[in-house]
Order: structure tokens, then C-alpha cells, then sequence
């Protein structure tokens, strides 16, 4: 879609969103994939595509880290909405909430 329209409508005029807003009022103490604690209360976070144990937590944090900027493009005319993960080599993958997977019968792209 992003690269070459709306597949459902055939329009070409789309909306990048490039912060989908994840919740309002971020735990205080939250590390995030910056490694920086959550901003006060009260404000949006950037969406991330995985919520995983954060490993060097501590009373004062909580124990989750945020990985995988999420961003969309809507069409214009028909509302049409693809979600694209930014960086996704980026997300750690700890077995648990984040498995890679290998589809079969499908060689792996190079």
C-alpha cells in the first residue's frame, strides 16, 4: 500500500501516520525501548508492536520494555489501514511473548 496505492480502492492519496498513539497515562517508571522511563502521566506513548520482561528492572520501574515503532497508512477516499512495524530486526526475540517462526515450504529470503 504505502508504495503503490490503496489496493482496496485503487486511490493514491494516503495518510502516513507515523505515531499511532498506544494508551494514555504511561506507567511512571516504565522503561521504554529508548531505554528512558515512561513522561508523566497523562500523555501518549508511541505504539510498539511487542511488550516484553525488561532485564535490568528494578523496584522503582516496572518490568516491561517496549519494542517496534508501529506506523499506518490509511487511504484517503475508502479508510483503508496498513500497519507497518519500523525496524523489525530491532525487536528482540525472547521465546516467550516473541517467537520467530519459519513458514514451511517457503526458503528464506536472502
Amino acid at each position: 500500500m504505502r508504495n503503490n496505492g490503496c489496493p482496496k480502492c485503487m486511490n493514491h492519496v494516503l495518510l502516513h501516520i507515523k505515531q499511532i498513539a498506544d494508551r494514555l497515562g504511561a506507567l511512571v517508571g516504565e522503561k521504554l525501548e529508548s531505554g528512558h522511563e515512561a513522561v508523566e502521566a497523562g500523555k501518549y506513548e508511541p505504539w510498539r508492536i511487542a511488550r516484553q520482561a525488561y532485564p535490568d528492572a528494578s523496584w522503582t520501574t516496572t518490568e516491561v520494555q517496549a519494542a517496534g515503532l508501529v506506523q499506518a497508512y490509511v487511504c484517503r477516499e475508502c479508510g483503508y489501514t496498513e500497519l507497518y512495524t519500523q525496524d523489525p530486526k530491532s525487536i528482540p526475540v525472547d521465546g516467550d511473548t516473541v517467537v520467530e517462526i519459519e513458514v514451511p515450504g517457503h526458503p528464506p529470503y536472502r
